[in-house]
């Protein structure tokens, strides 16, 4: 009889567990959709302030073949004009991400500066990032940078070692790079100022995966935030490039979330379906000087294409077939879903 009553309390339990983790992950799933469906506008900007050709030729990106390297043979540099027209187009809210960077380096921008400076007076409350290889930050860029009002600095390390650095970014320049990184910080805290919050990262592959708890486990003690990044094999155009994802993509495919919360900006002023198309003829939907970057982002261009995704009709969206870009948003499609 014991038994029994005990074996009723434990299944009682057992159903109030289930009830509350089913609770529970409910919860997390509205959170997730709150946060990535945005429907009136995008919760990230990216505004790419030119395209050409990098100093760098690294294996993750496009650049690395001389195919997609020569689609940006002609320097394209945004004007000032049209990104005033952008920062107008922008509320200053909140919950905003702004990163203001280039299809090549991005401190190559001469006036990168003066493009932040300006939106952050005009736009103080979104929250501008700038991604950079570092190679060209002098003591002069860093303090620059710091006084311009950028909120975070996200410098791309990717590797955890000079042999490393040399066979992913085919450069030597490693112990510059990493002396560099150590010097913005180092000049930001002698200003006793918290921003530019400055992160890195080495990239999520299994060539360098020996380096991950090392490269974590180092620069967590001297920047705000490094991480291993998830790699993303821009729409299978770095799939040649000699480098293997950590882990397959899930034999379910569902739609990539990137289409219901960012968007990209180039520097002619062109709104493209993502970060992917500098490097393609299409993906155009519309252009900043002849609509609201609002009016595109609700406009029909952007619609068909969630509605491609949504029916699994990845073919028929340019570069969108072979890209497992998708696969680094959570699942936030089916009930079960709601995980990375």
């Amino acid at each position: 009889m014991f038994k029994k009553i005990a074996s009723a309390i434990n299944a009682a339990k057992e159903r109030k567990r289930k009830e509350k983790a089913a609770i529970e992950k409910k919860a997390r799933l509205e959170e997730l959709r709150k946060e990535y469906l945005r429907y009136e506008f995008p919760k990230s900007i990216g505004v790419s302030l030119s395209e050409f050709e990098c100093i760098y030729r690294c294996r993750m990106c496009p650049q690395y073949s001389d195919e997609y390297r020569n689609i940006l043979n002609s320097r394209k540099i945004m004007d000032f004009e049209t990104f005033k027209v952008i920062v107008e187009q922008i509320p200053d809210e909140e919950g905003i991400s702004v990163e203001i960077s280039s299809m090549n380096e991005t401190l190559m921008c001469k006036d990168l500066e003066k493009y932040i400076s300006y939106f952050k007076e005009r736009r103080p409350k979104p929250m501008v990032v700038i991604a950079t290889n570092g190679r060209l930050l002098t003591e002069e860029r860093a303090k620059s940078l710091i006084n311009s009002g950028l909120d975070v600095l996200s410098f791309s390390l990717d590797a955890g070692s000079k042999e490393s650095y040399k066979w992913l970014c085919g450069s030597d320049d490693y112990e510059l790079v990493c002396e560099n990184l150590l010097r913005v910080v180092e000049i930001r805290n002698s200003l006793k100022l918290d921003k530019p919050k400055v992160q890195t990262h080495i990239i999520g592959i299994k060539e360098l995966s020996h380096e991950f708890g090392p490269f974590v486990e180092k620069w967590s003690k001297i920047v705000d935030f490094a991480n291993v990044r998830n790699y993303g094999n821009w729409g299978g155009l770095v799939d040649d490039n000699g480098i293997t994802p950590m882990d397959k993509a899930p034999e379910k495919r569902y739609p990539c979330a990137w289409l219901w919360c960012a968007s990209k900006i180039l520097s002619n002023g062109n709104v493209v379906k993502c970060f992917i198309h500098p490097y393609s003829n299409g993906g155009i939907l519309g252009n900043i000087k002849e609509k609201s970057l609002k009016e595109i982002w609700k406009g029909e261009k952007v619609a068909a294409l969630r509605k491609l995704h949504e029916n699994g009709e990845y073919s028929k969206a340019e570069l969108c077939q072979d890209c497992n870009v998708w696969s680094l948003f959570p699942d936030i499609w089916s009930d079960d879903g709601g995980e990375k």
